[in-house]
């Protein structure tokens, strides 16, 4: 066989080369024991280095079942069902472990979604208990994901859920600092800030006011004829300690007399 069998292997003892004491028919028989032995250890190898993906087809599914809407920082109830992958049947036997996570940056597993649960193997479901609390409103919708810790093949995804804003905290008026001609009017936009740092336009539920004579607001739109600082104030109308201001400064108009004093001295 010459030099293509002038390496070895060691499996459960030394492999002897064609060339050392065995000899014969049974050195050859030892040397394609040998070979069939690297090729299985090859193969292992190569199995171990495959992506997971390519090794682990999917074979359970999981509905994801929550109940909205819901208002940013209130918890919901979350019910997890595991289906055989493919023909929808609740999987009674699955006993795998799931991990959650969401498109809700906010909510992570065990502070907003439910810590990592294996499940009993007996029903193929589970409710958590307000296990589910979504602080962010974001685009509108959020989502929980749920995959399997043995096989991340195994997933299932919520129908979006909407969150509203929770309830006001602070306001802020802008534009700020503003300069007017007088007789010319300023727009205002009051934004309303929440807990959970959701933001949203809170102008139709503001009271806009302007002090100094000649002076006022109509809805988010101020003016002043009296030339000087004036102070803009934006109020919540439900929660009148809830409110921003700003100052609005007020140029005379364009000269239209003169009036010379002392007279007649």
């Amino acid at each position: 066989m010459g030099d293509a069998y002038t390496s070895w292997l060691e499996e459960a003892g030394r492999v002897h080369r064609p060339d050392e004491g065995l000899g014969g028919a049974s050195n050859m028989n030892h040397v394609r024991l040998s070979r069939r032995f690297a090729m299985a250890v090859i193969g292992i190898l190569l199995v171990g280095l495959l992506p997971g993906s390519a090794m682990a087809a999917p074979t359970e599914t999981f509905d994801v079942t929550i109940a909205g809407p819901v208002v940013a920082g209130d918890s919901l109830d979350v019910t997890v069902t595991a289906h055989l992958f493919g023909n929808g049947a609740v999987d009674a036997g699955y006993a795998g472990t799931i991990h959650f996570t969401s498109s809700d940056g906010q909510a992570t597993a065990g502070a907003g979604l439910p810590a990592d649960y294996t499940f009993d193997g007996a029903t193929g479901f589970h409710t958590f208990t307000n296990g589910v609390t979504f602080k962010t409103v974001g685009s509108g919708t959020q989502t929980v994901t749920v995959t399997d810790l043995g096989n991340s093949e195994n997933v299932g995804t919520s129908d979006p859920i909407t969150v509203n804003h929770s309830a006001l905290t602070s306001l802020v008026i802008t534009p700020t600092n503003q300069t007017i001609t007088a007789g010319a009017s300023q727009v205002y936009v009051a934004t309303g800030h929440d807990t959970h740092g959701n933001t949203w336009d809170a102008t139709s539920t503001t009271d806009f006011t302007i002090s100094g004579l000649g002076s006022s607001c109509t809805l988010a739109s101020c003016t002043s004829t009296l030339a000087g600082d004036h102070t803009v104030t934006a109020t919540d109308k439900s929660d009148v300690s809830i409110h921003d201001s700003t100052t609005l400064t007020v140029n005379h108009s364009a000269l239209t007399s003169l009036v010379i004093t002392p007279t007649n001295q």
